[in-house]
């Protein structure tokens, strides 16, 4: 990284604070964050790629499965997949079992590092939102409210109870409870049972008070590398301070 000049006129003068702050939101599209559009964030090109390498049964989980999106782009490109559909919330549970329930594994679950029960808060008009952790949203003139407990249990134990030995791609959307998952797979990442994990990272994760360092060092180590997902391929994600940013983003662990 080239050196910052620190005799520049325009550094840290209050008079070009709207012009740095324009520059910073462009550079955060450029840097491919703050997009959740599969299409065009590499995700569904990733999903394809994937999928050449993958056996004619990978087994595939989808931890915060929601609607069954994502479960469908996986069947779209390898429609004989042993699909694990998981989504704790009655509501989305419902509509992923009358979309892929056919073709897929669905539970009414969630994961996290210990099993029980805890409640689900969100927004009343947004349970998309849902997350185990109370969301602070006011910048977005949201707040929310705590709703059912749901059941959760470990994927170490969710491996055992469904007799899975071996998963391709483990897929975690939980809304920033996606360490605790990671903390409750510690058997099945010490084995080296999985080969690939996509995991999403951005606000929620404020809330939950993780960090992409948190992630670097469990997936190290158990010899995984981390990049940050682009358009157009995989970016190496170092964990540093500079990488730590709370916007949209999907994640990939793969083996060394």
């Amino acid at each position: 990284m080239p050196a910052i000049d620190n005799h520049l006129p325009v550094r840290a003068r209050v008079r070009y604070q709207p012009l740095f702050r324009a520059l910073h939101r462009i550079a955060l599209r450029g840097l491919g964050y703050g997009n959740s559009d599969p299409a065009s964030n590499g995700e569904a090109a990733l999903l394809a790629r994937m999928a050449k390498g993958w056996p004619n049964h990978p087994t595939i989980l989808d931890v915060g499965a929601h609607v069954g999106e994502w479960t469908s782009a996986v069947l779209a490109v390898a429609p004989a997949a042993s699909i694990y559909a998981l989504e704790p919330a009655a509501d989305p549970y419902r509509k992923l079992v009358a979309r892929v329930g056919q073709h897929s594994r669905t539970f009414q679950l969630g994961l996290s590092d210990e099993p029980g029960e805890l409640p689900l808060w969100a927004p009343p008009n947004a349970p998309a939102l849902a997350s185990l952790h109370r969301r602070d949203l006011r910048q977005f003139s949201m707040t929310v409210e705590q709703g059912a407990s749901v059941t959760l249990t470990t994927l170490d134990q969710f491996c055992v109870d469904q007799d899975i030995d071996h998963i391709h791609l483990l897929k975690l959307d939980a809304e920033g409870h996606e360490l605790a998952i990671l903390r409750g797979a510690s058997h099945e990442l010490k084995s080296r049972r999985i080969d690939a994990i996509q995991f999403e990272f951005g606000g929620c994760n404020l809330d939950s008070r993780t960090y992409i360092r948190d992630f670097r060092d469990i997936l190290e180590t158990h010899g995984y590398r981390l990049n940050r997902l682009l358009s157009d391929g995989l970016a190496p994600c170092d964990g540093s301070e500079i990488a730590e940013i709370f916007i949209n983003s999907t994640f990939i662990a793969s083996r060394e």
